[in-house]
């Protein structure tokens, strides 16, 4: 990561695969078959491929797979980290 302090602020230039304030959130590309359905898979969760109820394949996110300090994940992207 690259620290950037401009002025007052500070903020950092991530590399490819991780966003947040510090670089710190692991994030993976999971493009769904659908175009409006385009996210990524937060903290290291997985993008597993599985079949819908209508029979059509798309993608989501394991939050299972996820790597967090003692919490848990959940989110459609397991974006959210848990509280307690």
């Amino acid at each position: 990561k690259t620290s950037i302090v401009d002025g007052s602020n500070y903020y950092c230039e991530c590399p490819p695969g991780f966003i947040g304030h510090d670089c710190s959130v692991e994030v993976k590309e999971c493009t769904s078959h659908r175009e409006d359905l385009v996210h990524s898979c937060y903290f290291g969760s997985e993008c597993i491929e599985a079949d819908n109820e209508y029979g059509l394949l798309d993608k989501f996110c394991d939050c299972s797979r996820a790597h967090t300090e003692g919490g848990f994940v959940a989110g459609l992207m397991c974006q959210y980290t848990s509280t307690t």
